[in-house]
């Protein structure tokens, strides 16, 4: 018996949604509907458009939704900002012939990974390299009442490790190997010499005071490779020129290191979201593909999510919903997240990442955290920092950032 295939429309100004799938609901005799609950008990299979700002009865994220009281039902999601673009999207199924765009419908519950903890509110650390760890930024720790934090390595310190436990003993810390010279040749010119270049410099085996050494032990086990690995200016065209190179760089990190760091976790780095231009030459999600080697050797995948330039807060709930669902077996940090509109107030930006990490809760459990970009950072050209310069650039002064923070419930 042929399954039951029903399409799920935004309400808002039903009649340009309706306009855009005529052409498709003909061709493949399709119904449609904007009630949830109706697309729900009519079929087994359910194209839902997702759109900005559209299920809001729902509570906006109709993926949710469904995961909580439709687990068995099929979907096959449609991701568009605009009726335009949905058109568009379904006219390459019309002429392809392929009902769902070459995809199969997945159950609405997939099985996902479940660590100890779940969607864990984090900050990221000072973005400077070394002593940006001032009194006053532990007192952001303390005020905003995170309960994870990301710092940097080759800068992180035992003692910095130590003073943040002492703000809350199970404070969950997780560090990202870095180094900002991948944007030149490394090593012997191939991505694994690249790798081994990488690794001696987070982990010199003749230093006994090497970076790794000293966040390892710390009693720091989750380590994030690098950084938005999918830009010129940290090493993609320069050191690999795509993902699949890439992967040959992480896993000779990999190899280098797990010997001698055996209990260390190795996380896929963080990557740059957005469409491509000059320093981003490939797409995310393109280079995630790419890279499969890499992202099924990592013990975890991290990803960057950002609004406000474009899209709002629950856009950013959604994107990272995305993130999880790609990779249902693997544990997901959102090693960055930010509203980066230079134009929003302070206390707006500490008002959304309050709601930001509500919503997160509702997201699949192998949803590890989430962490806000950034505690404090010289240039702060996005009015991200929860510090700020004095004028003189003497020393760092609160926003009230942290505070506003810390007052939401989450």
């Amino acid at each position: 018996m042929p399954e039951k295939h029903l399409l799920l429309l935004p309400a808002e100004n039903s009649g340009d949604w309706v306009a855009a799938v005529t052409e498709y609901a003909i061709k493949f005799g399709v119904n449609f509907t904007p009630d949830p609950n109706t697309a729900a008990k009519q079929a087994d299979v359910v194209t839902v458009v997702i759109a900005p700002g559209a299920y809001a009865a729902q509570g906006g994220d109709i993926v949710a939704w469904f995961q909580k009281n439709h687990a068995n039902l099929k979907l096959d999601q449609v991701r568009v900002s605009s009726p335009d673009e949905l058109k568009k999207a379904l006219a390459a199924r019309i002429a392809s012939g392929q009902r769902y765009g070459g995809q199969a419908p997945a159950a609405a519950a997939p099985p996902f990974l479940k660590w100890k903890h779940h969607a864990l509110p984090g900050m990221h650390g000072p973005a400077d390299p070394g002593g940006a760890w001032v009194p006053e930024a532990y007192d952001v720790i303390r005020s905003s009442k995170v309960r994870a934090v990301k710092m940097l390595c080759p800068d992180l310190q035992p003692e910095e490790v130590a003073q943040l436990r002492a703000i809350q003993a199970d404070m969950f810390i997780m560090a990202r190997l870095f180094n900002g010279q991948l944007s030149q040749p490394r090593g012997d010119g191939t991505p694994e010499g690249a790798g081994r270049w990488f690794a001696n410099e987070v982990a010199d085996p003749g230093d006994g005071n090497n970076p790794m050494n000293r966040a390892y032990n710390s009693g720091i086990r989750h380590f994030e490779v690098h950084n938005e690995v999918n830009l010129t200016v940290e090493g993609c065209g320069v050191n690999w020129k795509d993902g699949a190179e890439f992967a040959r760089f992480f896993n000779t990190v990999v190899d280098s290191l797990k010997p001698r760091y055996p209990e260390a976790l190795f996380g896929f780095p963080g990557l740059s979201p957005g469409p491509t231009f000059d320093i981003r030459p490939i797409e995310e999600y393109a280079f995630y593909r790419q890279a499969k080697a890499a992202t099924d050797r990592a013990d975890f995948i991290c990803a960057h999510v950002y609004w406000g330039v474009v899209g709002a807060w629950a856009d950013g709930v959604s994107l990272t919903r995305e993130v999880c669902e790609t990779f249902p077996n693997k544990l997901i940090f959102i090693s960055e997240f930010s509203n980066n509109k230079t134009e929003t107030p302070s206390d707006v930006k500490a008002d959304e990442y309050a709601q930001y990490y509500n919503a997160c809760k509702a997201l699949p459990s192998n949803l590890g955290g989430m962490f806000i970009y950034v505690l404090s950072w010289r240039d702060d050209a996005h009015n991200e920092g929860f510090l700020k310069l004095s004028q003189d650039e003497s020393r760092w002064e609160p926003k009230g950032k942290a505070e506003r923070l810390g007052r939401h419930p989450f």
